[in-house]
């Protein structure tokens, strides 16, 4: 997927690197959805609490000014217009916790959605 993705320039160190992130933050998800399953009905409880009062891309807009906020020098990475995105980022935000019972949609998800961070050279 990653030569797939980056093309024939990918260096074997490089490739070697991104397989350690991804198996990383592979793990890193796994004990993740194990600490949500047992804190279920919190998180879904929150997100119906939070959209009493935001409608989606008003989410994604507090995520990216916190983002934006925190690590400034990204934000030119985003090419594709704000409005745009933080409806994407909402709309995936209310993803994640639609999956949050399913454990193994949910990993599946995120890394299709790592993947296309990848093509978008993110």
């Amino acid at each position: 997927v990653f030569r797939l993705s980056l093309g024939d320039e990918l260096k074997t160190e490089e490739l070697k690197a991104w397989i350690w992130i991804w198996e990383y933050l592979s793990k890193a998800l796994d004990q993740s959805l194990v600490e949500v399953g047992s804190t279920l009905g919190i998180v879904r409880d929150s997100w119906e609490s939070i959209l009493e009062h935001y409608i989606p891309a008003e989410l994604g807009e507090m995520v990216y000014d916190c983002l934006f906020r925190l690590a400034p020098n990204v934000a030119s990475l985003f090419t594709k217009p704000r409005e745009y995105m933080a409806v994407k980022m909402g709309d995936t935000l209310g993803m994640l916790v639609s999956f949050a019972d399913d454990p193994e949609n949910m990993k599946q998800q995120v890394t299709w959605l790592g993947l296309r961070h990848v093509n978008y050279n993110v």
